[in-house]
Parts: C-alpha cells; sequence; structure tokens
C-alpha cells in the first residue's frame, strides 16, 4: 500500500515536469534586448512567438534572477498582448524606474497616457 502511494506520487511529479517542459518548449522566445540596467535591476524586452502569433513582452530582473515578467498590457481590461517594441519599453522602462526608486509597479491607464503608450488595435 505504501509502495503504491510512494509510485503513485513520483508518477503524479514525473507528469507534471513533463507538461511543464512541453509548454514551455511551445513558446519560443526569438529575440532578447537589453535595454536598461544598473547594478541590481535590469529590463528586458523580449519578443514571443506562437504558431503564426508574435508579440513582445518585458521582464525586470533583480541581479540574475526574474521579478516579473509582463506578458500583457497592464492597466487595461482582459489580457491584450505589446504588439510593438516600443510599447513594451515604455511600460517596461516605467516600472522600472518606479522600481529603482522604492515606489509600486503599479501601472494605471493614466499612467499610460502619461508615457505616450499608443493604444494598439
Amino acid at each position: 500500500m505504501e509502495t503504491n502511494r510512494i509510485y503513485l506520487a513520483y508518477t503524479l511529479a514525473l507528469t507534471f515536469v513533463v507538461l511543464s517542459m512541453v509548454y514551455l518548449l511551445t513558446l519560443d522566445v526569438v529575440e532578447q534586448d537589453k535595454v536598461s540596467d544598473n547594478s541590481f535591476l535590469s529590463l528586458r524586452v523580449l519578443q514571443g512567438k506562437k504558431d503564426n502569433d508574435s508579440w513582445f513582452y518585458y521582464e525586470i530582473h533583480y541581479a540574475d534572477s526574474l521579478l516579473i515578467r509582463q506578458n500583457f498590457v497592464p492597466g487595461i481590461a482582459g489580457q491584450v498582448r505589446f504588439k510593438t517594441r516600443e510599447n513594451a519599453e515604455r511600460v517596461g522602462s516605467l516600472v522600472l524606474k518606479r522600481l529603482n526608486v522604492g515606489n509600486s509597479p503599479v501601472v494605471t491607464v493614466n499612467d499610460l497616457r502619461n508615457i505616450g503608450y499608443s493604444i494598439e488595435k
């Protein structure tokens, strides 16, 4: 009975690992660009691609650790992706600037307007 539980636990863990790897392999990061850097925080704007769809997103790293991965435009309802590198970079730079001075990284619609974010269609 105990052997069956251990076998089941190993099987579930292995299944989770395999499914996670398959999912990560379906997302193809095709471009990486380090935009801003100081001794602790850095911003990277990347392009994702899956099938015939491509989009941009940004990551903020603290030293070598991923702190934020923003796949969707913050402050806008729904899951709207960044369609241009410039928009992802503008928003990511705002968040990076806020984190560098110790402020909240939350982005509102007014913040998007203030940085010249162009509404993507």
